[in-house]
């Protein structure tokens, strides 16, 4: 289930505002069910959702990720975009891609009726960099695990599903029998590239920061700050600026970007990353 590092702001549907205000009181506490769902510890709090570890009791037992929208947060926009993050996994059959299993709201024995929740897979692993890293992967090794990420991503797309989000948070490799297995995770601001995919449209709306700055691709943070017509999202999005390397999580900050694509404009060429 998908934690953002606090160093990796997601930029997520919608705003908090009046609409969407979270009320006093938990999504859940260890040892609330919901169906046959029993809370365990929470695996991370994001600013609509609480991802649980729990234990699935029937009619097999086993240990999944739930995650509950937070109890004050279930308007009409939130609980469209949490209907598109449990679909959307939901359209694909991919083994790096992680699964969704079952999902519905919240009953009377819950703290809170009437929240959506789904559960999903438990991945058990670490973001792809620190993988690599820790483990000192040759360059081959990491290769391979960059390969079968793009190979999810492609399925996912040709699922009509563009994700929005990757980034070493979202890539988690885990190791159940000694061979590594990356996974994606966190479709919560995935797109849909058909009213198919989702069985709806979905409600982002136009000029809206989606995604995390650091690693936005280029086209998308150019075309976000033409919308707002603020360049200071130009400079916050990576403009392809950093050389490729899974055992980097450094991306260029704010001055750097700006230095990188002004000397790639005055060469007439793409800005490359400093060594």
């Amino acid at each position: 289930m998908p934690v953002d590092r606090p160093d990796e702001p997601t930029a997520d549907l919608p705003s908090p505002g009046d609409e969407e205000t979270a009320i006093e009181g938990p999504a859940g506490l260890p040892g609330s069910r919901v169906g046959r769902y029993r809370f365990v510890e929470i695996l991370g709090e994001g600013g609509f959702g609480v991802v649980w570890r729990a234990e699935q009791t029937e009619p097999m037992r086993r240990e999944v990720a739930v995650k509950v929208i937070k109890p004050g947060m279930d308007s009409r926009r939130v609980v469209a975009r949490f209907e598109a993050e449990r679909q959307a996994p939901a359209v694909m059959d991919h083994p790096c891609i992680a699964r969704v299993l079952d999902g519905g709201t919240t009953g009377p024995e819950f703290e809170r009726p009437g929240l959506p929740y789904f559960v999903m897979e438990l991945v058990r692993g670490e973001p792809i960099t620190a993988y690599c890293r820790s483990r000192s992967l040759p360059v081959r090794a990491r290769l391979d695990l960059f390969a079968r990420v793009c190979d999810a991503v492609q399925h996912a797309h040709f699922k009509g599903v563009v994700h929005r989000d990757i980034k070493p948070g979202n890539v988690l490799v885990a190791a159940p029998d000694g061979g590594p297995i990356p996974k994606v995770i966190d479709f919560g601001i995935a797109k849909a590239l058909s009213i198919d995919a989702f069985g709806g449209p979905l409600l982002t709306e136009q000029g809206q920061m989606i995604g995390t700055p650091q690693y936005m691709s280029p086209e998308h943070a150019a075309r976000v700050a033409r919308r707002r017509g603020a360049a200071r999202h130009a400079a916050r999005g990576p403009r392809a600026a950093r050389r490729p390397g899974l055992d980097r999580d450094e991306v260029p900050r704010e001055g750097q970007v700006a230095s990188l694509r002004d000397r790639g404009r005055a060469g007439g060429g793409r800005a490359q990353a400093p060594a």
